[in-house]
């Protein structure tokens, strides 16, 4: 499960370049993904979570949408 969430936050890290319009969207769709993962999830797979550099890839996206002011 954790993987499939990685793998859709590199496709939505990918398209942050997108036109305004786009962006709101961009911005829902990575707060739907955060609170998608539970807390169990990451807890019980923590070592994957950083050796997959998913814990990197939330912190750049979340980075790239803060710019933006998508999301605080």
């Amino acid at each position: 499960m954790l993987k499939a969430k990685v793998d859709e936050l590199r496709k939505i890290k990918l398209n942050e370049d997108l036109e305004n319009p786009k962006e709101k969207e961009l911005g829902e769709d990575f707060i739907k993904l955060i609170r998608g993962i539970s807390e169990p999830a990451i807890h019980n797979d923590t070592q994957y979570a950083w050796d997959s550099g998913y814990v990197k890839a939330l912190e750049e996206v979340s980075e790239i949408l803060k710019k933006r002011g998508i999301c605080r």
